[in-house]
């Protein structure tokens, strides 16, 4: 886990946004997730936000610079995350393409 963006809202829930690569530990490929609490201590069960893995050929840091949550709300959450375009070109190691997800957090 790891690049983690958190916000609080308005009535004083964590969010947190991170990187992690728990489902391809061997491969250079991680996956975005999502997480909140209530009391900064114990945390909700981790949602995986992207759809497919998210290449990362060269190791280069410069996709946590890609990762944040936009907005937070009670009810709705926006999260930006860095891809490649189509995550197809498999070959191409910049985060050229921005997703964005809204969700709303179960309470």
């Amino acid at each position: 886990q790891f690049f983690p963006s958190a916000k609080i809202d308005s009535s004083g829930v964590l969010h947190i946004v991170f990187f992690d690569r728990r489902n391809n530990p061997d491969s250079p490929v991680f996956d975005v997730y999502y997480a909140k609490s209530s009391d900064g201590i114990n945390f909700s069960r981790n949602l995986r936000v992207n759809e497919r893995p998210i290449p990362n050929l060269s190791g280069e840091r410069t996709r946590g610079d890609y990762l944040d949550m936009l907005a937070v709300y009670p009810s709705r959450v926006f999260i930006a995350y860095p891809d490649t375009p189509g995550n197809s070109d498999i070959l191409s190691t910049n985060p050229t393409s921005v997703n964005f997800v809204r969700f709303r957090p179960k309470r």
